[in-house]
């Protein structure tokens, strides 16, 4: 199958990415659950296989919500409403010169499919919906408390490949900030931590034990996993303090304390590239 183009519209300041496959007698749009990429799901072979069939009798229609996949990212600190997701699948629509379509509405997608067809009837062809819900924290939180909606999920699919789609997705979608990073360290997240950082990513270790000359030097994405696993798994309180971001570039110090007193301090310098950690230096000095 040949590669699918990625096309992208504008609704108000956010780009939103959108693809369009197969030529069928009528348009369907797939509205995605809470995570989606673009690209990871003709990767994944289920994924695949499902958007195959539904293209095989329908021009189909598919999107990255704004802040997820391809699409741009969002403000954590100003989520966008139910109304304005929803708007974007009329931009999406309008984009791919789409003026009535059917809609499928897969769980978080399911509640916005809703409330486009009762917002547009006239550009409603059908409605169908799959593992939909009224309240997200109501029936899917309680009765999956193992879930992670930050990070990634405690309980997956696993695909084809052995891997976990699902933690793919959320690899490429999760946002990185001081916001998320200091979530991450106080919630003692190693997993989250691990999805931070770049597949080539750098972390330098500064202290008593490696000085500036001879840093300890923790290379690629993996062992930087196995090292924030380590130390999530340490018996220790973490706060994250002065937090300063600028560019490409953020800062921040952490106070942690053992349950015998023993307090570490240490601080921080990250570089960013391509919304990843690509280098982090950590100077550290605890309690003799």
């Amino acid at each position: 199958m040949r590669p699918i183009e990625t096309r992208y519209t504008r609704n108000g300041d956010v780009r939103i990415a959108y693809q369009v496959v197969g030529l069928g007698s009528f348009d369907l749009v797939f509205l995605p659950g809470f995570i989606s990429n673009l690209d990871l799901h003709w990767e994944d072979e289920g994924y695949s296989r499902l958007l195959k069939r539904l293209s095989a009798f329908s021009r189909l229609i598919l999107f990255d919500k704004r802040g997820t996949g391809l699409s741009d990212r969002v403000d954590a600190n100003h989520l966008p409403s139910l109304e304005t997701r929803m708007d974007d699948v009329r931009a999406v629509m309008d984009a791919a010169g789409s003026g009535r379509a059917a809609l499928l509405g897969a769980s978080e997608g399911a509640p916005m499919a809703m409330l486009f067809a009762c917002t547009y009837p006239e550009r409603t062809r059908a409605l169908a919906l799959y593992g939909d819900y009224a309240h997200f924290h109501k029936w899917v939180m309680q009765s999956r408390p193992a879930m992670n909606v930050g990070g990634a999920f405690d309980h997956q699919s696993p695909d084809t490949e052995g891997g976990h789609m699902e933690e793919k997705m959320l690899t490429k979608t999760q946002a990185v900030d001081g916001a998320a990073i200091k979530k991450a360290i106080e919630g003692r997240d190693g997993k989250m931590l691990a999805s931070f950082y770049a597949d080539d990513a750098l972390v330098r270790v500064i202290d008593r034990n490696n000085p500036p000359s001879k840093p300890r030097e923790i290379r690629g994405r993996a062992a930087i996993s196995t090292f924030w696993d380590d130390i999530c798994s340490r018996a220790m309180t973490h706060k994250v303090d002065t937090t300063i971001a600028s560019g490409d570039s953020l800062a921040f110090t952490q106070a942690c304390a053992y349950p015998d007193g023993t307090k570490v301090f240490a601080a921080a310098m990250l570089e960013f590239k391509g919304g990843r950690i690509a280098r982090q230096t950590i100077v550290q000095a605890w309690d003799e």
